[in-house]
């Protein structure tokens, strides 16, 4: 299902400085994932595209803060935020956390996360009643990619 939503929103997520919310972040897997995706974009921008910016392990040369790319991952279960900040340690991405390249925080991740809002694509993990929930106040302009609801398009007016 992760593998799914990243090839959908794919083209949003390697834009430049992209900033994505991960509503039900679970594992942390997609999250993590999101952020080497826009790291090996720009890597590859950077430093022209032919491999050269990937390190053993097939993930992106370490990018500074500065690059703007932001995930924020947002989970209800305290028990699996600290999972999933173990799993980041584990897979020696600790300095993604340190940076605040990557967020993994316990709330309500249908508030959304306003403090790095707007975002240019939101996906939604967990399976809401409604599509009723960060949309319309957090994003900018991007997809949506909610598990339950299949792909929403959105652009804030």
């Amino acid at each position: 299902m992760h593998a799914h939503a990243l090839s959908i929103l794919e083209p949003w997520i390697r834009r430049p400085n992209s900033r994505v919310l991960d509503v039900g972040s679970g594992s942390g897997i997609f999250a993590a994932a999101a952020l080497e995706l826009m790291l090996l974009q720009q890597e590859q921008g950077e430093g022209g595209g032919g491999g050269g910016g990937i390190r053993e392990g097939g993930c992106a040369a370490a990018a500074d803060a500065s690059t703007g790319a932001l995930v924020v991952g947002i989970e209800h279960i305290r028990e699996l935020v600290e999972w999933s900040t173990g799993n980041v340690k584990k897979d020696g991405k600790a300095h993604r956390l340190d940076s605040r390249q990557l967020l993994l925080l316990e709330g309500d991740g249908y508030q959304g996360y306003a403090p790095e809002a707007p975002y240019d694509v939101i996906h939604v993990g967990a399976a809401p009643e409604t599509g009723e929930h960060v949309r319309s106040r957090d994003m900018s302009m991007g997809m949506d990619c909610s598990e339950r609801s299949s792909v929403y398009h959105g652009e804030k007016k």
